[in-house]
């Protein structure tokens, strides 16, 4: 006659139940993943084609569009040029770096290319969009986006970092702020610098759209890169150069602006 079931059966039901549910766990968790991965695909390729279809004008090479709009002027090789310029004037990584006014992520993901943690801060939900996913197509874990803009209320809560970008977003603080503001902006993300803030910014010489914001720089290209270097020239402990005069690719009559960088002399630290 058979006795009682055992502990040793009693225990093999349980595991056998266990290893079942185990099974068909992985199962719906590898069912979810195909499924997300497709979702995630779909959403990228839409992504790309607003990117297409947005005539931006630059680069998105992690997204397969390696140049600007055709209807713009410069078609985006005006940013390459930006890029070699900024590139070679970029302290030794590792490092961290804050590109203000990142757009589709161009400039923040060659940063992170080169070794830098990077964080970029672009307001529009859109370009925002774009950038994350061609982060993510790139498969790039040095980088994260952030969809806030920069602003006198918020400046002073950036983190500190070793390279900054500010590139043609100054004439949009001016445009919503004003000058002196905009001004005190550009003072206080210097303070969170600890190697290279690089600036670019629009003048009044080469773009007349900005003359109702912005003081008049000067009849002349020329006479504009001396005005901005005067501006420049308020940061303090730091020592200004111009890296070049290259094509905007945001405007199609030809504009060129200037770029320069701003480095803090080495004997003085953030904040000083």
């Amino acid at each position: 006659m058979d006795g009682p079931p055992t502990a040793r059966d009693g225990g093999g039901r349980t595991s056998g139940t266990q290893a079942g549910r185990a099974a068909l766990g992985a199962l719906v968790h590898r069912l979810l993943q195909t499924v997300e991965r497709l979702l995630f695909g779909a959403h990228a390729r839409s992504l790309r084609l607003q990117a297409r279809l947005s005539g931006l004008p630059i680069p998105i090479t992690e997204l397969g569009i390696t140049r600007g709009s055709r209807l713009t002027h410069g078609k985006g090789q005006g940013t390459f040029s930006r890029w070699a310029a900024i590139e070679g004037e970029l302290p030794p990584p590792p490092g961290f770096a804050v590109d203000i006014g990142s757009h589709t992520g161009f400039f923040s993901l060659r940063l992170a290319e080169r070794g830098y943690l990077v964080l970029g801060c672009e307001p529009s939900r859109r370009l925002f969009r774009i950038a994350t996913a061609a982060a993510d197509s790139a498969g790039q874990p040095s980088v994260a986006f952030m969809p806030v803009g920069v602003n006198p209320a918020n400046v002073g809560s950036l983190p500190d970092a070793d390279v900054v970008l500010v590139l043609s977003v100054f004439h949009d603080w001016c445009e919503a702020f004003g000058f002196e503001r905009s001004v005190r902006m550009l003072e206080a993300v210097w303070q969170r610098t600890r190697k290279a803030l690089f600036f670019e910014t629009p003048n009044t010489a080469e773009n007349t759209s900005i003359r109702t914001f912005m003081p008049a720089m000067g009849a002349s290209p020329e006479a504009a890169k001396g005005y901005i270097e005067q501006l420049l020239s308020r940061l303090a402990l730091g020592e200004v150069a111009l890296l070049g005069h290259f094509p905007t690719d945001f405007r199609g009559e030809g504009e060129r602006r200037h770029l320069f960088v701003v480095r803090r002399r080495a004997s003085a630290g953030v904040g000083d």
